[in-house]
Formats: C-alpha cells, structure tokens, sequence
C-alpha cells in the first residue's frame, strides 16, 4: 500500500539520545557517564552496536535470501528529498544506512519515480535529481532497484493534481511521455517496474468493468482515459526497456478473508488472463502483505494455491509491501512480538520455498519509521511493533522468523 502524507515519526517521538539519557538517568549512573553518553559519537556507537548484536543469526537477510536465490528488500523511508519534501532518513541517519545497507540487496524507491516528483509543474522539464541519487546509492551499495509506481491515482502524491486539468488526449500523452522518458532513462539500470498499482476495486461489489474483468477501482486513470491505459502503460515501459520485470502491485491479496481476498484474488487471475490474452507484457504480480496476526482465516493452502495460479501462467510473484499489523495483540512487548513472528513465519514458509517467488521486501525495517503508526492506533496508546527492528533498531523475534525462513 503506497501511502501519502506519512507522517514523520520523529517528530512525535524523543530522541534516541534523549531516551538513552533518561534511562541511564533512572539507573543513577554518575554525572560522568552522562557527559559520555551526550557525546554525539558514543550515542552512534552505541546505538549501531545495539543493532549488530547477535540477538539473531549473525548472517545477513540479505545474505540468506541470496543463497535461495531471492531477494531481499525495504522501502527505503523518504529515500533521497523525502515525502513532501523532506529530508530522507537514507541521507540524515548513519544508523539507518548501516541498517539498510547491511540488510538488504533490493532498494526499494517508492515515489523516486512517480509523476509529481518527475514533473510536480505541468509543462515543466522533467528533474531526476531524486531518482538519480536513489539509483546511484543501489548501484554504489550492490542493490536491485525497484522503481515505481509509474501509474498510481490514490491521492495527489504520485500523481499531481495538474494532470486532472488535462483533456484525456493531453492526460494521455503526459502519462505516456513521462513512462517512456523515465523507463528509458535507467534501462539496464533497473531490477523491476512497479507498473501500475492498486488498480482492483477493495471488495467484490460493483467497481468497473473492462475487458471483460469486474472489479476495477473507478479511479481518476480509468474516468479520464478507461481501463485501457493499463495495456498501454505496460507496453510503453516495455518499449522503453526490454529486460525489466515489469510487474502490477495490489493489495488484500494475502489474506484469506472470504468477503474480501477472496474475490480479489478471482479477479487478479481474470485481470492477469486478460492481460496475457492481448499479449500485455506483464512478468510478475506484487503482494503487498499487509498481514494481520494469524487467525482463523489464515490458510496456508489457499494462499499456496493462488501462487500457484500466478505462476501457472508464467508469471513471477514478489512480496512488496510486508509488515504486520498489532494493534489488536497484547500490550506486553514479548507477547505482542511472538504474535508478530508467527504472522511472518506462516506467510513466509509458504512464500519462500516457491520457485515463482523472487523477492520478498518489507514495508520499514524498523517500527518508527512504519506507515501504520500513522493511520493506526492502538486502543492503549502504544507504539505498534510490526518491524523487523524496533524504534532502536534492535532485531525482534519478526527478524528471526524472516531469518529462520531465508535459512
């Protein structure tokens, strides 16, 4: 789920350093200690040391992935020039950059590419400053890179509200520019395209019909120029690179709600038929894998099956967006996060060992920085837990079930 607006957490939350100080403080350590701990290098140190400590197996998720012949990845948070923006943490926090570098050999850049950060004005020149640099730090730190999404309507932040004040032909042709120049910019410098994203409608009533598939969200794409644009999408950034896995990303995939994943993943085969009918090159679907805590709807057979669909027509599967949601779990930190390393483990042990999936990326990799504290709250005002690491960049019981998957 690529999201808008996310806040900064920062901004809600003290320092590392202040946390560190209060808890020493608490201790009664003596004054002299304090002086240390005040110094900006020690409070690093000891903060990265926090994060290399062996609480998990010692080789890297990257690492394990690459020896089953996958890939592993985060969203890189705010990236370079951030939401809004913003600074991103990649160029402010040393820590983050040793968390991601060590970790991770799939950089994900969400919004690096999109339309309004290529183009905010309409008319104006298009400015890669922002992909530049975020290609640059995947290459210089031997990462994949995935970009994109190149055609998403949720919101104004990947796609500018200018394009709205287009006529169709005009808004067309501004899609279809901006996919060729952008796609054709870093061809041969790309692992994969994020094509098009969140395009089926959230459950399975009503929605667009087009091409003989139901159920597509009736977004600003669609109203303006049909659900035909998604063939051209894809043919454009074909055409602008032959050898990029260009993939369609959505979400409630995962889950085995039966109101809701259910006639999603119905009409995600019947989108995916159509699109190989017409001979669209599409090579891969991403599940975002917003999971909830395992439950009686967790199955891990049917969620088995429809990989196997996917890969019965001759398409790849990457994980794109995971975490988990704890707003629900107890509030104690040791029984929420082995609620949370269970979520992980039973999707991944079904995920991992298929030989259609490539890839398997997070959504973070540490609590502070997940979209969910943005837009969900727990009932007893606490942080969620639904990372990798926690806020100190500590590896959690999430890290291990990740780990122990890979391994």
């Amino acid at each position: 789920m690529s999201v808008p607006n996310i806040i900064d957490l920062r901004q809600r939350t003290k320092t590392r350093r202040e946390c560190l100080k209060k808890a020493v403080t608490s201790a009664l350590v003596g004054p002299f200690f304090l002086n240390w701990l005040a110094n900006p290098t020690f409070a690093g140190n000891l903060i990265a040391n926090t994060y290399a400590t062996p609480q998990s197996p010692a080789v890297k998720l990257r690492d394990l992935a690459a020896a089953k012949g996958k890939l592993f990845g985060t969203l890189m948070y705010h990236s370079f020039g951030g939401w809004n923006g913003t600074q991103g943490q990649i160029s402010t926090d040393p820590i983050y950059r040793a968390a991601e570098v060590d970790e991770c050999n799939w950089y994900v850049a969400d919004g690096d590419c999109a339309l309004r950060s290529v183009q905010p004005h309409s008319g104006s020149a298009y400015n890669y400053q922002r992909s530049d640099a975020s290609n640059a730090y995947a290459v210089a730190h031997q990462m994949k890179w995935r970009a994109g999404p190149l055609v998403y309507d949720v919101g104004t932040f990947y796609l500018p509200a200018w394009w709205d004040r287009l006529s169709a032909a005009d808004a067309q042709t501004a899609l279809l520019n901006f996919i060729t120049n952008t796609v054709s910019r870093y061809a041969g410098k790309v692992h994969c395209w994020q094509v098009v994203n969140e395009i089926l409608r959230l459950n399975s009533a009503g929605g667009v019909t087009s091409n003989g598939v139901a159920n597509l969200r009736n977004g600003r794409v669609v109203q303006k120029l049909g659900a035909g644009f998604y063939d051209l999408a894809f043919r454009a950034a074909r055409a602008a690179d032959p050898n990029a896995i260009l993939f369609i990303n959505d979400n409630t995939l995962e889950n085995n709600n039966r109101s809701t994943s259910i006639p999603r993943r119905a009409a995600m085969l019947q989108l995916l038929d159509g699109f190989l009918a017409r001979r669209v090159p599409v090579d891969a679907v991403g599940l975002q894998a917003h999971l909830g805590l395992v439950n009686s709807n967790t199955n891990d057979a049917t969620l088995k099956a429809f990989v196997d669909a996917i890969a019965a027509r001759g398409l790849k599967v990457m994980v794109t967006e995971m975490d988990v949601n704890d707003s629900s779990a107890p509030a104690d930190f040791p029984s929420r996060d082995a609620l949370v390393a269970e979520a992980y483990a039973r999707f991944l042990n079904v995920m991992v060992p298929h030989s259609a999936v490539i890839g398997i990326s997070t959504w973070g990799m540490n609590d502070k920085e997940s979209w969910l504290s943005s837009f969900i709250h727990r009932a007893d005002g606490l942080p969620l837990r639904p990372l990798p690491l926690d806020s100190n960049y500590a590896k959690k019981p999430a890290y291990t079930a990740i780990a122990n998957a890979f391994g």
